[in-house]
């Protein structure tokens, strides 16, 4: 059965729609038919842009966090449409059958015989040609944008390269959605940066590697802090976990870091049966 879309299927095509779905997620393009209707003020249009990107941004951010677990680690080819992530209420699966009630492919008979399915954005008409009020015009043309975002949404995992769309983890980013060049099989576990950002990721993965080895020194360290003796053999406490730990380190560093290594002696404890 043939899907009548008028779009190319090839692997450039599918991959240009991709980006396309990026461009919408930072905020530019034209995603609907509203440019060419003059019986929606230019409020109405804005608000509608508002709702549309509103909308895709929270499908697409849904998604994206499906494929990361409880550490943070993020596995982009575990993304799941049935997931709730934390922070989201219900499942995109539920939210896309409900889409799709409103919005079924039709079929359509060909000239060959053969049976095609017309599969076609929503459309605008319908919102002009039931015009009651204005008020009704504007909260008929929200559920124009949202059920847009949806249709995006949905050619967007429909492409082979859906999996590429990628969100910056810096907070700063101008343009924080992006298409990798291909996707990615090991775990991402310090986030993944745009080209712009290369250099935050960087910082990021240096301070992070800095906290991990610092947790390790401690954690060394109190292993050897209630085995110190108050005794003159045993000389300073600090010195002596420092020079028991024997990793080049001097008592000033465990000094700097007592109450660090006290917490952890202490959690320890209670972790005891």
């Amino acid at each position: 059965m043939q899907i009548l879309d008028g779009k190319r299927h090839d692997r450039l095509a599918e991959r240009s729609h991709v980006a396309r779905v990026a461009y919408f997620l930072n905020g530019g393009g034209h995603w609907g038919r509203l440019d060419l209707s003059e019986m929606y003020s230019l409020e109405e249009r804005q608000q509608a842009d508002t709702e549309f990107r509103a909308t895709l941004r929270a499908l697409v951010n849904q998604w994206i966090d499906s494929g990361k677990g409880p550490d943070g680690i993020d596995e982009p080819q575990k993304r799941d449409l049935f997931k709730v992530p934390p922070g989201y209420t219900e499942r995109l699966y539920d939210v896309l059958l409900v889409w799709l009630g409103r919005n079924l492919p039709q079929p359509v008979l060909m000239g060959t015989g053969k049976i095609g399915i017309i599969d076609q954005p929503p459309s605008l008409l319908a919102l002009d040609a039931n015009k009651l009020s204005r008020h009704r015009s504007l909260s008929e043309l929200k559920v124009y944008a949202r059920d847009c975002a949806l249709y995006h949404f949905k050619d967007l995992l429909d492409s082979p390269s859906a999996l590429c769309l990628t969100r910056c983890s810096n907070p700063k980013c101008t343009a924080p959605y992006y298409v990798r060049a291909r996707v990615r099989t090991k775990e991402i576990k310090r986030g993944a940066y745009c080209g712009k950002c290369t250099g935050v990721g960087s910082a990021e993965r240096v301070r992070a590697s800095r906290t991990a080895r610092k947790r390790e020194l401690i954690e060394h360290a109190a292993g050897f802090w209630n085995k110190w003796k108050p005794k003159r053999q045993f000389g300073s406490r600090s010195k002596w976990v420092a020079s028991q730990m024997n990793m080049g380190l001097t008592g000033r560093w465990v000094s700097q870091h007592r109450a660090e290594i006290e917490a952890e002696v202490g959690r320890r404890k209670t972790k005891r049966p």
